[in-house]
């Protein structure tokens, strides 16, 4: 964004990101943070398709220590699950990325966000495409072209930027979202594949990965676990499993932090809800399974509980 005129500090107000902070490979950029930044972005160019361009500028290199190990993997697929693996936590998208083979022979980029977005999702979705399509013609040495794009959400106003920079047809309102291609050089040799660095770049990923679940508290990590499962109703032994660890021990780290487990399922369940009603039109039925409530009344009696107002209320509130 400097390169486009924007001070650091305009594009970072308001997000309590310390602009020295940027360049530390620990540093954990939450939700609300990521929103603030590319909210800003938005303003100061006045351009609502700014992460066409965010991703088109990309490089690489610019994702640090993971776009090395990349770069420098002994295939394309290799790169691919590096990217699967560590872009999330430790390049911060906050979006899920999943290369899938179909049974037709094409390959479909399923790109799910992990929680309700609203417009980040979009711009998110559109910084991937482009960084993908260079991506992939970066790694390969050919050009990455997709087959189609499928979009689960509603045409924006500036959709007419979507045909300008995608070579494929653009599908809004779809049932998922994902990029479709024909055919990809997976299995082919990079010309960068350099065994010593790649092996140098790896463990300095596992080791950040390291340093971050263990300066981290714990109940953040269940926080974020929870946020990840999409739903505030994952059960104890659910968590307890992806930690690697027994119901017992995720109870006492808990207890001794302060909280308890059902405490922080109400808490996300709350966050949740709000978001839900806040960014989609989903029904109190739809939201009420989507946390894992048993019924919808219950559903209605908890969020009165937890606001003090009523579903209608809340969101013609927010909506006003």
């Amino acid at each position: 964004m400097e390169l486009r005129g924007h001070p650091v500090d305009e594009v970072l107000r308001g997000s309590h990101i310390n602009r020295n902070t940027l360049d530390d490979s620990t540093l954990l950029i939450s939700f609300a943070q990521y929103q603030t930044v590319i909210g800003n972005m938005i303003r100061l160019t006045g351009n609502q398709g700014i992460g066409f361009d965010i991703g088109s500028d990309f490089e690489l290199a610019d994702f640090g220590v993971v776009g090395h190990a990349m770069i420098s993997a002994p295939t394309a697929r290799h790169a691919v699950e590096l990217w699967t693996r560590y872009s999330n936590t430790l390049v911060g998208t906050h979006i899920m990325t999943e290369l899938v083979e179909q049974h037709d022979d094409t390959w479909s980029l399923n790109i799910e966000e992990m929680r309700p977005m609203g417009f980040v999702y979009n711009f998110g979705v559109e910084e991937i495409v482009m960084i993908v399509m260079k991506a992939g013609a970066a790694l390969t040495h050919q050009a990455v072209i997709p087959k189609a794009l499928y979009l689960s959400y509603a045409a924006p106003v500036h959709q007419e930027v979507y045909q300008r920079y995608l070579p494929c047809p653009v599908h809004f309102n779809s049932r998922s979202t994902r990029l479709v291609f024909e055919k990809l050089p997976l299995s082919q040799p990079l010309r960068s594949a350099d065994s010593e660095l790649n092996t140098i770049c790896l463990r300095h990923c596992r080791q950040i990965m390291k340093h971050i679940s263990e300066t981290k508290p714990f109940s953040s990590r269940i926080r974020n676990l929870l946020l990840n499962q999409r739903q505030g109703g994952a059960s104890l032994e659910v968590v307890s499993q992806l930690l690697g660890m027994s119901p017992r021990g995720v109870r006492r780290y808990l207890r001794e932090e302060g909280y308890t487990f059902t405490d922080l399922v109400k808490e996300i369940r709350g966050e949740l809800a709000k978001e839900y009603l806040r960014t989609s039109d989903m029904a109190a039925k739809e939201i009420a399974y989507a946390l894992g409530f048993q019924d919808t009344n219950a559903f209605r009696r908890a969020f009165k509980s937890w606001t003090g107002l009523t579903i209608n209320e809340y969101r013609d509130k927010v909506r006003d």
